[in-house]
């Protein structure tokens, strides 16, 4: 046992020295080794480092967890609100197709009921749009420029309909249309003038939006993208509508304020032009009838032959240049024959002046219309008849007046000493007669038909307008319906005019076509263009053999010798003019643009005219080259 003990005490004690060997070995080893010591310390460092990261990661991780369920929420709310916000946009899409069909059928009740409702909707998407999670959605690079889009485009059209459509359309159902008549068959311009006046303060809204809308970035989000697009393209559209006819309204104000009388009696000069005998303006002022309009009340005075209320020549104070007289081949002398040049308002300033003179009435204005315009007007009145008993209407008054009229009294075999003249009061007869089935007839629904007719008649040049006053005849320049030469180098015109140099009616069978090529660069800024015009003369052999020589012209026999007359667009030149036919051209400067005029040649029935040349457009053109020429009667011949 004993020895056992000591076995043992000896193995402990020898472990023991072994430890405190070890243990003295390992203190000295450390205070001996600097190495080893700065080794030891790191490793404590990174052990603490990689506890501080892993907190902060766990922190980033909870931190992100966090973010991630709260977004998730967000998105599951964006969801649950897309569906509704889509029926909002298509709701709105309805309501907007629904107030332009209102609009277009002048049904202004319907029309205040509709954007009630559109209003209604584009607050309710406002409302939405405007929750939390939009908020938060707003906040996310790139994306959120969506939400700020949607919100601008909402906001946009809520101004549009509160400040701009409602208080125009209630204005119209406040004021009816019909209301604009009196018992006595004038114009109420009491009524007439609160209409008008609504639309100013519209107008700035309507920019302010535009602007608005033109400011907005493309959508990033597909499903912004498809919620959006449509509706921006219907409020577009509603936009262009409404600024369009906020636009004319504005503009013409102040010419219908001085049209109808508001400074006291107007006289306007009626010149019905007779397209058969084709000039720059629009024909022939085959008719005359004086319009004198008093505080809204219309009076129509008799409409006769130029010969009978027109002096006959012009003297030195009418002041005809040298190159006006030059490009009328010597037709300017004469009053009636000033429609040989292609400026409407100077023809109109010799008119009104040979009327005045002759008839000792002063002479505000001149309005000029051509025969397609009486059919219209018939298509809206209702028919005529004629003291001959030809019935005119809305489908065959063109081709009566310029056609069968001539056709039944003056051609080779029906004509008598006094055709001419019979057939000159029957023209008269027809403008005075639609003018007074209009105005007999005049309700709220034939004036808008009527301002149809206006519209489009401006636009093809059958309808002009010259105002003796210089600021009303400058502000109607702008509408397009003065007939003046273009005088804006940023959006050019070329003119092509006919004039029918020999006496007749063969301007019913001339067919006349220009066509632009694609521009061409120049160095310098400048486009230059080619451009074919083509002069067609479709009279059959039968028809110049039987048409007399009324109809066909002296000695003539169906062949036309007309006056071409090329205008270069404002800035611009024209050069290399060519032709088919041998015709003789001069140049010369006529009101500051360059004009190009035939001097002798001839169309002979069945021969088609070929005119090409170039035509160079200022470095400042904004716009492609287009063309403008007196309007022709080919659709009528052709129906």
């Amino acid at each position: 046992m004993s020895t056992g003990k000591q076995d043992t005490q000896r193995t402990s004690g020898a472990h023991a020295i072994e430890r405190g060997t070890h243990a003295t070995y390992s203190r000295e080893a450390f205070t001996q080794s600097p190495a080893r010591t700065r080794a030891l310390e790191r490793k404590r460092r990174r052990r603490r480092r990689r506890v501080i990261i892993g907190s902060i990661v766990g922190v980033i991780v909870v931190l992100l967890a966090a973010v991630a369920l709260f977004g998730y929420s967000q998105y599951r709310a964006l969801q649950r609100v897309e569906a509704t916000l889509k029926a909002d946009a298509a709701a709105i899409m309805t309501d907007v197709s629904a107030l332009q069909d209102d609009l277009t059928a002048r049904d202004f009740a319907a029309a205040a009921d509709t954007e009630q409702h559109l209003l209604a909707r584009a607050r309710h998407m406002r409302e939405l749009l405007s929750a939390e999670e939009f908020d938060f959605a707003e906040r996310i690079p790139t994306y959120g420029s969506d939400v700020t889009g949607a919100r601008t485009l909402v906001d946009t059209l809520i101004t549009l309909t509160e400040d701009a459509l409602i208080p125009c359309t209630q204005t119209l159902v406040d004021n009816p249309i019909s209301g604009l008549y009196t018992s006595d068959g004038g114009i109420n311009l009491a009524s007439l003038y609160t209409l008008l006046d609504a639309v100013d303060p519209a107008i700035p809204v309507v920019e302010e939006s535009l602007a608005t809308l033109a400011s907005l970035e493309e959508f990033h989000l597909p499903q912004m993208q498809e919620l959006i697009t449509p509706a921006l393209a219907k409020v577009d559209d509603l936009k262009d509508t409404f600024t369009q006819a906020a636009s004319l309204l504005h503009d013409i104000k102040p010419i219908v304020m001085a049209l109808l009388g508001e400074d006291g009696t107007k006289n306007y000069l009626i010149a019905a032009q007779n397209s058969a005998e084709m000039r720059a303006t629009g024909g022939f002022p085959g008719a005359l009838g004086l319009l004198m309009i008093r505080d809204g009340q219309f009076t129509l005075g008799d409409f006769g032959r130029p010969y009978e209320l027109m002096a006959d020549r012009v003297d030195a104070s009418y002041g005809i240049t040298d190159v006006e007289m030059a490009a009328s081949r010597s037709q300017m002398k004469y009053q009636r024959d000033a429609g040989y040049l292609p400026d409407f308002a100077r023809a109109a300033w010799i008119w009104a002046r040979g009327y005045e003179e002759e008839n000792g009435i002063h002479v505000d204005g001149v309005i000029s219309l051509t025969p397609s315009i009486v059919q219209r007007v018939l298509e809206i009145a209702g028919p005529i008849t004629l003291e001959d008993g030809t019935v005119l209407d809305g489908t065959n008054a063109t081709r009566v007046l310029q056609h069968d009229l001539y056709w039944d009294y003056l051609s080779r075999y029906t004509q008598r000493w006094w055709s001419a003249t019979y057939v000159d009061e029957l023209f008269a007869q027809a403008a005075k007669l639609a003018f007074h089935a209009l105005m007999d007839n005049a309700n709220s629904d034939t004036v808008m038909q009527l301002v149809d007719v206006a519209l489009a008649s401006v636009e093809s040049g059958e309808a002009m307008l010259w105002l003796a006053d210089e600021a009303d005849q400058a502000a109607i320049a702008g509408l397009g319906c003065s007939g003046t030469l273009n005088e804006d180098p940023t959006a050019p015109v070329v003119g092509v005019f006919f004039n029918t140099y020999v006496p007749s009616k063969t301007a019913w069978w001339l067919d006349q076509t220009t066509t632009i090529g694609e521009g061409v660069k120049n160095a310098d800024g400048t486009t230059t263009y080619r451009v074919e015009s083509t002069f067609a003369n479709a009279i059959s052999a039968d028809e110049a053999r039987t048409g007399g020589n009324y109809i066909m012209g002296s000695y003539a026999y169906g062949v036309m010798e007309p006056i071409i007359e090329l205008v270069a667009p404002a800035g611009g030149s024209i050069a290399g003019v060519e032709d088919n036919l041998g015709f003789s051209w001069v140049e010369a400067d006529y009101e500051g643009h360059q004009m190009i005029y035939d001097t002798a040649g001839a169309i002979r029935p069945g021969e088609t005219l070929v005119v090409t040349f170039t035509v160079t457009v200022s470095a400042d053109a904004a716009a492609d080259l287009a063309w403008r020429s007196q309007p022709t009667l080919t659709a009528y011949r052709l129906a």
